[in-house]
């Protein structure tokens, strides 16, 4: 005997059920069904779980039994049924390929109302392909988002776009031949069907978008990383809501809620329905005649202050439903001397009365509106401020709630919301002052800073903010114009002052706070708006920092002679040091790393008491010996090399009679012991991509190494992933970028924002110098190409050989 399969939409999935009450029947149903394969050898119902639905349908008994009552409604009968529950991606594969036939042969017998799904899916699959798509939005299911009280959230949807004639008519018809069966669902939840043709509509609209959706989010998937040089810069709190609309779109790996205030969501979701064409069809839709339209009632809240007295004023609006962002004053409607509106081809009937009708349903909820009714023609209603608190607290909640929209005055304002925060400038130093009359700083070191309270980047006098927090509405006026604060964040940041009017961080956190994006700064869990650094710090760790080195003397001690770019180099490498900050020198191969390097080394080695550690690749033991001889040759190298080396005490007592020792990367893993030690006064690392991998040992080894200064030279301070940049900076500046894994979840998992990349560049830049040949200031210092053309003779055997 065949098991019946018959299938519904839900709004989520496609449910397939026998009829069957009874689990066991159930089992052996669902057994049976799940061994279906298609010709194509695909098993649709494999991965379907068992899912339980209300399921209402006609009465057949209720309906004769009351055929000959008239004015007596039709009842409805609900069981709930068990059943299989297919993904709109495995539904759209089942009844693209739907054959009979072939359910048949292998023991399935399929209800009517299957072969009406696979017209549906075939209409959905035609759509596509003529490209007659529009993204759109849909509301969220209750519970599958966390959002603030008093906000919504939608989230994007690819839709059909019905707007060809022929497409019209075909989903009016395929919705009113929708089979009984198919009204009864959870898909109708929140619409209020007029008919059973509206009611199909609402089915056959949520099936054909589901199958839409999840075949553009497939294409999307596949070239997600493409997409996402198309992606916003969207900063909650400052972007418009269609930004995140827009990353929405074009994200498959998760999910983007778009969420924000009832009337901002309200707007996006009219404008795209607008634009896209995504609105479900209507009886008549097409045609040429004028359609009805309906008119909202909207009212604005704006202050009319004077001399004298504050007061506000709410002035009445028609809001034409139809018409994105389209109000108009209610003086023209209560002007106008045609009983209906005609606009844009709708005719909205009795403007006067739909108006009337709406202030009397709005007058239920205030009694500032209910007074307003009282005079003919109203057109707004004077509040005292306190009458404007109450109004604002109580009553725009509940109009709102009934759906009539409240603009408040941060939503017509040119900036809207303001955020506030702390405004820090740091105190320059004044002690401890290195070689060159600079202060050493360091990551570690202590900073002091002064912290005021501020707004879009304008500080706040101390009068203000208590001005601000004494406040008991969000809305005030700051310097000529309202504003909307969070009356939280004014009470934190008040507190935060009186308690910590100058503060201390370490110089590592002051760089993150300057490098990260505006919207993302935080200061002990408060909003950070703007952060100052005195002159030559801010110049020194901004982008021209080379510009802005100040200049110093190269070292008579040195046996050789600097190109101009080389010269600024070394300058950069000793004001760094002095500052107590390790760097790396990127410079092209060929500009001269090695003597830039050697130049720092020479300045004050007299006055050092500690040696110098240099660890090359073991192919430039030669070089690095060479040029120490050539260029420096008042400083005592040994070479910590070779299976005569020394250890223990005797390699310190060598290091304490040298200025400079240089061993390989390979013997730093080897001897670490040795090398971690003694206190070097630098250490300088030669192609530093040999630490890269910080999990190697030889990395290990470097890493313990202690120095007050370091220096990491290299070429290709990236050369695969950005991890190898953290592990150089881990040994420059240790605990600059991070933890491994932190560095690694902000800057290199997933698609990372050009933003977090923006900020990783501004937190390195100021530590590496990077020039390339081919800078217009560095090309002007280098001396002219020489060419030399070498000629090879072919031999006689050689020249048959390539004749042949």
């Amino acid at each position: 005997m065949n098991q019946p399969l018959y299938g519904v939409w839900l709004g989520d999935v496609f449910f397939c059920f026998s009829g069957e009450m009874s689990e066991p029947k159930v089992d052996a149903w669902s057994k049976v069904v799940k061994k279906f394969v298609l010709k194509s050898g695909a098993r649709p119902f494999a991965q379907a779980g068992l899912r339980l639905a209300e399921l209402k349908y006609p009465s057949p008994v209720v309906g004769a039994r009351s055929s000959n009552r008239r004015g007596e409604r039709r009842q409805l009968m609900g069981r709930t049924l068990e059943g299989l529950a297919l993904s709109g991606a495995d539904a759209l594969t089942l009844l693209l390929t739907w054959d009979e036939a072939s359910l048949l042969q292998q023991g399935i017998q399929p209800g009517a109302e299957m072969a009406y799904w696979a017209k549906c899916a075939r209409f959905a699959l035609e759509l596509m392909l003529q490209g007659n798509v529009a993204p759109g939005t849909a509301p969220l299911a209750a519970g599958t988002s966390r959002r603030k009280t008093g906000e919504q959230a939608v989230m994007s949807k690819w839709k059909p776009r019905l707007k060809e004639p022929q497409d019209v008519e075909r989903f009016m018809q395929l919705a009113a031949s929708m089979p009984p069966v198919a009204l009864g669902v959870s898909a109708l939840v929140g619409a209020e069907p007029g008919t059973r043709e509206e009611a199909g509509a609402v089915v056959l609209h949520s099936f054909l978008t589901a199958m839409i959706h999840g075949q553009v989010q497939e294409v999307i998937r596949e070239s997600e990383g493409k997409l996402s040089r198309n992606l916003t810069d969207y900063r909650r709190g400052h972007s418009p809501l269609q930004k995140l609309w827009w990353n929405s779109l074009l994200t498959a790996s998760r999910t983007l809620n778009v969420q924000g205030a009832p009337e901002e969501v309200a707007e996006l979701t009219q404008a795209v329905s607008l634009i896209g064409g995504t609105a479900i069809p209507t009886a008549g839709e097409g045609e040429d005649a004028a359609q009805n339209g309906q008119l909202q009632l909207g009212l604005r809240l704006e202050p009319r202050h004077t001399d004298v007295a504050e007061h506000w004023y709410v002035s009445f609006w028609a809001e034409f439903q139809d018409e994105f962002g389209a109000w108009l004053p209610i003086r023209s409607i209560w002007g106008s001397l045609e009983t209906d509106m005609i606009r844009r081809g709708r005719v909205y009937p009795a403007v006067q009365e739909q108006m009337l009708l709406a202030l009397g349903a709005a007058s239920e909820f205030s009694v500032h509106i209910r007074e307003a009714l009282t005079i003919p023609a109203p057109e707004g209603m004077e509040l005292e401020p306190l009458e404007m608190v109450e109004f604002v607290r109580n009553t725009v909640p509940q109009l709102n709630k009934a759906g009539i929209t409240v603009q408040l005055p941060s939503e017509w304002t040119r900036r809207g919301r303001r955020r506030i925060g702390l405004s820090l400038k740091m105190v320059a130093q004044e002690d401890a002052a290195g070689t060159q009359g600079m202060p050493i700083i360091g990551m570690e070191q202590l900073i002091a800073f002064r912290a005021d309270a501020a707004i879009g980047g304008q500080t706040l006098t101390r009068e203000e903010l208590a001005a601000f927090a004494e406040s008991t509405l969000p809305y005030v006026q700051f310097r000529g114009e309202w504003i909307e604060l969070d009356l939280k964040e004014i009470r934190q940041v008040l507190r935060y002052l009186k308690r910590y009017e100058q503060g201390e961080m370490d110089m590592s956190d002051w760089i993150h706070l300057t490098a990260s994006e505006e919207g993302e700064r935080n200061w002990k869990g408060i909003d950070v708006t703007h952060v100052e650094t005195p002159g030559y710090l801010q110049s020194l760790l901004g982008e021209d920092g080379l510009r802005k080195v100040p200049p110093r003397p190269v070292p008579v001690s040195l046996h050789g002679i600097l190109r101009p770019y080389q010269e600024r180099g070394f300058q950069w490498l000793a004001a760094m040091r002095d500052m107590g900050f390790g760097v790396c020198l990127a410079d092209d191969m060929g500009l001269g790393k090695t003597i830039q390097v050697i130049t720092c080394l020479l300045e004050h080695h007299s006055e050092r008491k500690n040696p110098v550690l240099i660890i090359c690749p073991t192919s430039l033991l030669g070089n690095w010996q060479r040029e120490l001889q050539r260029f420096a040759p008042d400083l005592a190298l040994y070479i910590h090399h070779g299976n005569r080396r020394l250890h223990s005490e005797d390699f310190q007592e060598q290091t304490a009679t040298h200025d400079v020792i240089l061993t390989t990367y390979h013997l730093a893993g080897r001897d670490g012991v040795d090398l971690a030690s003694v206190a070097w006064a630098s250490v300088v690392l030669d192609e530093a991509q040999y630490i890269k991998n910080y999990r190697t040992k030889q990395a290990q080894s470097v890493m313990k190494l202690n120095a007050p200064h370091r220096i990491a030279m290299t070429g290709t301070p990236v050369e695969n992933r950005l991890g190898e940049l953290w592990s150089i900076f881990q040994f420059l500046n240790p605990g600059y970028l991070g933890s491994s894994s932190s560095f690694r979840q902000r800057y290199t998992v997933g698609d990372v924002q050009q933003g977090k990349l923006q900020e990783l560049h501004k937190l390195v830049s100021p530590f590496m110098l990077r020039r390339l040949k081919s800078d217009p200031d560095i090309r002007k210092d280098l001396p002219e190409k020489i060419e030399i053309k070498s000629y090879c003779t072919l031999s006689e055997t050689q020249g048959a050989m390539y004749q042949a």
